[in-house]
């Protein structure tokens, strides 16, 4: 997936579909960062897409302090 449609993506899920506790904010994330690790992790694994758990691993380690 482009870069830039991912991060459409990741901003679409963190305001509509927020884990439990977090933020859906996405303001709150380094979208950046998180597309860049979920790209990089689907390419590594041969994978279509994450899993959610794995997805919110991601985005958990790139929230905004």
């Amino acid at each position: 997936m482009e870069h830039a449609k991912l991060v459409q993506v990741i901003r679409s899920v963190i305001e509509h579909h927020p884990e439990p506790g977090a933020s859906s904010r996405p303001d709150d994330y380094d979208l950046e960062a998180i597309a860049e690790e979920a790209s990089e992790q689907i390419q590594r694994e041969g994978l279509d897409e994450l899993d959610a758990k794995t997805y919110w691993q991601i985005v958990k380690k790139h929230a905004e302090p």
